[in-house]
Order: C-alpha cells, then structure tokens, then sequence
C-alpha cells in the first residue's frame, strides 16, 4: 500500500476552497490514487463510481488546469508539483528517487525531476532496480 504526505494548508488555499465540494474530493481522489510519479491515469467513470459523483470531464481540467498537464492524447495527467511535494530534490542514493525514476522511464515519461539531465550520471541507469545491491549485482 502507497502511504502519501498530504498537505494540510490546502485547505487555506483560494483555487482549492472554491473548488465545489465534489471537484475537491476528485482532487484528493487523484492525489491518493496517481502513480508513484504523480501520473493519473484518466478514468472517470471509475472516478465517478468511487466517489458516487458524476465527475464532468471539461469542469474537472476547468477546475484544476493549474494543478496539472494535459498531453495531447490525454490518457494521462501529470499533477505539476508532486514530485517536488511527495520526494524533494533529487538524491541520487536514495532508492525512492531511484525507484520513481525508473518507474518514470519505463512508463515513456522523461524525468519527473525536470533539472536532472540523466545522462549526466550513468549510475542512474533506469534498468537498475534501486533494491539490488552490489553484491546481489555482482552474483549474476
């Protein structure tokens, strides 16, 4: 189970506090349920069913268009600060950020870290699952 930090001064925020009641619970919705990059993968008639609310396409991108990117194909949304919330700046030793960042890679994303270029370090090779270690590596 994903365990996620929740910000509580969302609720002093303006955009969120005039959200009707059932475009804030799809907010919350979609941070709970988004991917460990912060990708949702756009399903509204779940959404709907879930929260016993019919959830209206156009009103939701209305409602949250700053809080998210919209590819062109629209399959997915990318909620803008996630990353930045959920895992801070990028720290090539820790397994989470490597973790997300091979999950980013391996889903067609770029990095969800937009200032790591990771061409730059070869260690960060996405097909490296951040849970082996040296020795295990070194035992195939």
């Amino acid at each position: 189970m994903s365990k996620r930090l929740g910000d509580t001064q969302k609720w002093d925020r303006p955009w969120f506090r005039q959200l009707p009641s059932k475009y804030k619970l799809f907010w919350l919705y979609v941070l709970d349920i988004c991917a460990m990059a912060g990708y949702w993968y756009v399903d509204f008639k779940t959404a709907s069913s879930l929260l016993n609310e019919k959830i209206e396409p156009r009103l939701a991108k209305k409602y949250l268009g700053k809080q998210i990117s919209i590819p062109t194909n629209e399959k997915r949304w990318k909620i803008k600060d996630f990353i930045h919330f959920q895992y801070g700046e990028f720290c090539p030793t820790q397994p989470v950020h490597k973790a997300v960042l091979r999950y980013a890679y391996s889903q067609g994303f770029t990095s969800p870290w937009p200032s790591l270029d990771p061409s730059l370090d070869p260690s960060l090779d996405p097909s490296l699952d951040p849970r082996q270690t040296d020795k295990n590596i070194n035992k195939a």
